[in-house]
């Protein structure tokens, strides 16, 4: 490693592990921060995710427990003859999710030839510390929505080659539908002329009408998350100036009368309608970890980060989840 690399590399360290209590030994760093450095850590990796900022990420002193994040569970309004009867409040009457976080690690590598580059490109330390830190924290906050989507299980030992869309890290939010909410969830669909729904616009409509609960059916903050291989040209402008990099992208136009979304790693044949707030992504405050190490026999230096993460549906009756949607010209 270059001398200028070298200088910028340990500035980048003290700088990553700064509020952490971090514990520094002769080429190695490693932090369990506390939970208020926990939170901040994670705030900061939300504020650059527009779907994470769009959801629930919230750090839990417990490793198991139920979640308690989301709306009264219907309606509030009534009438009552008090000469004949005490008024009821309305209770929660939904069943609160149980989450369990579990351990995810997110380690990575880099040779010594990728951090040069890296310092020849940027000449310049700051620049350097932004380069590295985009490239650690984007990829963590990317398969965090990645898992969301895309999880199936949690296996002993995941295997990224088997399962390179980590399928097989955690139980995500579409798994759980599935799962724990087979009512909620509608396969196999053709659309098109002939076709029991001609249009997208009628399937969201009929799954709206059909799958939510009553009290969900108009919720002003309802959204269909539409799968890329599905959005129809009408819809797929998108509303603002959309980023390269954003995870959540709104459309301007809505599709059957809620406000049409595409989101990255969301199945492309598959429509998920739901408020964004129904989603959430649970971690223990406790159970956050860094470390940095540096291995000079493989040329490299060594970043370990690992979090209990719980990916939670906070209400099954507020989402519809259809699948393997096909559109017939």
């Amino acid at each position: 490693m270059q001398n200028a690399t070298r200088q910028a590399l340990d500035h980048f360290i003290g700088r990553y592990f700064s509020h952490m209590d971090a514990h520094l030994a002769q080429d190695s760093c490693h932090a369990a921060p506390e939970p208020q450095a926990a939170q901040a850590r994670i705030n900061a990796l939300k504020a650059k995710s527009r779907l994470l900022s769009a959801i629930n990420v919230l750090g839990v002193a417990e490793i198991t427990g139920r979640s308690q994040n989301f709306d009264i569970a219907g309606t509030l309004a009534a009438t009552v003859d008090t000469n004949r009867h005490a008024r009821q409040p309305a209770q929660q009457t939904w069943q609160p999710a149980q989450y369990f976080c579990q351990q995810t690690n997110f380690d990575a590598a880099f040779d010594y030839a990728t951090l040069d580059a890296w310092m020849s490109e940027t000449q310049d330390q700051a620049l350097f510390e932004a380069r590295a830190r985009q490239t650690l924290e984007r990829r963590m906050l990317l398969d965090r929505v990645m898992i969301g989507f895309r999880g199936l299980q949690r296996a002993q030992d995941s295997d990224r080659a088997q399962h390179p869309q980590l399928q097989d890290v955690n139980v995500g939010w579409l798994q759980q539908i599935r799962e724990q909410a087979p009512k909620a969830c509608l396969e196999r669909v053709r659309v098109g002329e002939g076709e029991r729904f001609r249009n997208l616009h009628r399937l969201v409509r009929h799954a709206v009408n059909n799958l939510l609960a009553p009290a969900w059916r108009d919720d002003p903050l309802l959204v269909a998350l539409v799968g890329a291989d599905l959005l129809p040209d009408a819809v797929c402008e998108p509303s603002g100036q959309a980023e390269p990099w954003d995870d959540l992208v709104f459309h301007k136009q809505r599709l059957g009368g809620l406000q049409a979304a595409t989101a990255a790693f969301f199945p492309g044949d598959s429509i998920l309608i739901t408020r964004l707030d129904n989603l959430s992504l649970y971690f223990n405050h406790h159970a956050m970890r860094y470390r940095y190490q540096e291995d000079p026999s493989i040329n490299s230096v060594l970043f370990y980060h690992s979090s209990a993460d719980a990916y939670v549906i906070e209400n099954l009756a507020a989402c519809a989840l259809i699948e393997e949607v096909q559109i017939v010209d």
